[in-house]
């Protein structure tokens, strides 16, 4: 009864933290529910497949062009519990963006209690950070990493407690981890700062204090304050440096050098000075920055109105009420206001050659586009009400034959094509469960002549001379991105691809699932008569490819 008591003293006196508790709650639920639904998109399968070659091989070294290792440390940990899923896959962007909501009460001392909970309901339910939280990329990751670091050091500052300090140079240093435009964020950072500054020196001119002994005064109290926190800060350093070499330095070699010390120093100088170098030759000096300011800028500047204008009035809004609206404007809302203001002249820079051309065109994560069921007409279209009941029914009805022969999943709106045809972006199951994968094998084990893969990609779009060429990266073969996301699928379940530009490689006893663009349909068809064809839009440019499926296979499918 007592405990009770207490627990409602503290809500009565403290309906913020109470509000920001059930935000969170909130958000969480809405970027874990039904989180491995969708199809991988185009890139999150580019990581996530090179995640699955370094948790096969054990072998990892920072490409820049992939990004930070962030995700390829913490998912190859994840795959090695939950298993190789989209879910397990998603499952740390969409943690950290589901806490995010938590970072608005480390505001708590410098915005009112409904601003705490308005900022961390927007933190929740913003449709831009709620949908890439579902999302297997970085961007999430650095920009909330980044709000709690600032978050932290607020704290920091304003209770003089180290605990804070500590924290907030552990979300800087895992911001660095995720993605190289943190550099960016760092950037704003201090232009934002400088502004915040250039108040106070503004202030100062109705006081009797000149803006000079203002500069002196602040340099003073800095000096003193960082002497006082000497030791926490050198402790922060060293807590910043060895979370980056924990993350960037290459595999092996890292494990090596834990029992081996005579490793350590070029293990910590490939983690820190090598991958700076890398950082910097791909992303400042390797031509990335390459491209005219205006376009990118102007580019930059629609994709903020499609997706960000509510926010940018509203940030404009409250900027201009703190700063003409009370005693004088505080340094957290002005700081804010100028970081998101630098990004937007900050970002074109960062942007590299070519995400100007693919953003117009660029669908939502997983949306495969439209898929068209060959052979038979469905007699109620699933997105109807009755086409729906009906699809759950014989789902219920047939329950083994979701997804067993999948080399990608149906499971978005638009037509689907019967169980065991899904085959937009998903492969056959992983390894170790029982579906197409094996049952191929089991095949392939009986007439290895004939059956020596479990898939072919036929003609020169999908060709890959040496499939070998992509077991570690880079590949070197241009067209081997062109299978993306089928290849996420595919490695995960443990198929075998092989590659053909010659049509006498295409005959009936070949591999179960042969896959081609729509051009070549006509060729093969004859070829693969008791083949199941089914047509689908993959990859960025919507590509139109066609499946085919081995009818035997399906049939073993549902018996098994």
């Amino acid at each position: 009864m007592q405990s009770a008591l207490r627990l409602r003293d503290r809500v009565a006196a403290s309906p913020a933290a109470v509000g920001v508790a059930v935000v969170t709650v909130l958000a969480l639920a809405a970027r874990l529910f039904a989180l491995g639904q969708r199809v991988f998109h185009w890139d999150e399968a580019r990581v996530g497949y090179w995640i699955l070659r370094y948790q096969e091989s054990g072998a990892y070294e920072y490409r820049p062009i992939i990004h930070g290792p962030f995700l390829p440390q913490v998912n190859r940990l994840l795959f090695e519990v939950l298993g190789p899923t989209d879910f397990a896959a998603r499952l740390p962007v969409a943690v950290v963006g589901g806490l995010l909501p938590l970072a608005a009460w480390l505001f708590r001392d410098r915005l009112r209690d409904a601003e705490v909970v308005a900022l961390a309901a927007l933190f929740a339910l913003n449709p831009v950070l709620l949908y890439y939280s579902r999302f297997m990329r970085n961007d999430v990751l650095l920009a909330a990493l980044m709000v709690f670091a600032l978050g932290f050091f607020v704290r920091a500052y304003d209770t003089r407690e180290t605990d804070y300090l500590y924290a907030g140079v552990a979300a800087l240093a895992l911001a660095f981890t995720t993605k190289e435009n943190v550099v960016v964020y760092v950037g704003t950072w201090v232009g934002a700062f400088a502004l915040v500054f250039d108040h106070r020196l503004f202030l100062a001119r109705g006081t009797d204090r000149t803006p000079l002994d203002l500069v002196w005064s602040s340099l003073r109290r800095a000096a003193v304050g960082a002497w006082r926190w000497r030791v926490p800060l050198v402790v922060a350093v060293v807590e910043f440096f060895v979370i980056v070499v924990v993350f960037y330095a290459p595999r092996p070699e890292f494990g090596q050098a834990l029992t081996n010390p005579a490793m350590l120093p070029g293990v910590v100088g490939a983690g820190t000075v090598g991958a700076a170098e890398a950082f910097w030759g791909t992303w400042v000096g390797g031509g990335m920055q390459g491209h005219q300011y205006l376009p990118y800028f102007e580019h930059y500047v629609s994709v903020l109105q499609a997706g960000g204008l509510v926010v940018v009035l509203l940030a404009a809004g409250g900027f201009l009420a703190d700063r003409y609206g009370g005693d004088e404007p505080r340094d957290l809302v002005s700081f804010a206001f100028y970081w998101g203001l630098a990004s937007v002249f900050l970002y074109p820079h960062q942007r590299h050659p070519g995400a100007l051309d693919s953003g117009p065109r660029h669908r939502p994560a997983g949306d495969t586009g439209r898929r068209r069921r060959r052979h038979r007409r469905p007699s109620r279209p699933p997105w109807t009400r009755r086409g729906r009941h009906r699809e759950r029914r014989a789902r219920a009805r047939h329950p083994g034959r979701a997804g067993r022969t999948d080399v990608g999943h149906g499971r978005e709106r638009g037509l689907r094509e019967p169980a065991g045809q899904r085959l937009a972006a998903r492969p056959v199951r992983p390894a170790g469960k029982r579906g197409a994968t094996r049952r191929t094998r089991r095949r392939g084990e009986g007439r290895p002549e004939q059956r020596r893969s479990d898939v072919l990609f036929y003609g020169e779009h999908f060709h890959v001379p040496d499939e070998a060429d992509a077991r570690q990266p880079p590949v070197t073969s241009g067209n081997w991105h062109n299978r993306l996301p089928m290849t996420w699928y595919l490695e995960r379940g443990g198929v075998r691809p092989t590659s053909s530009t010659h049509l006498d490689d295409v005959t009936a006893d070949g591999p179960p699932v042969v896959i081609t663009l729509a051009d070549h349909e006509k060729d093969l068809s004859p070829r693969l008569e008791n083949y199941r064809a089914t047509t689908h839009e993959i990859t960025l440019t919507n590509t139109e490819t066609v499946v085919f499926v081995d009818r035997d296979a399906l049939d073993d499918d549902t018996r098994t």
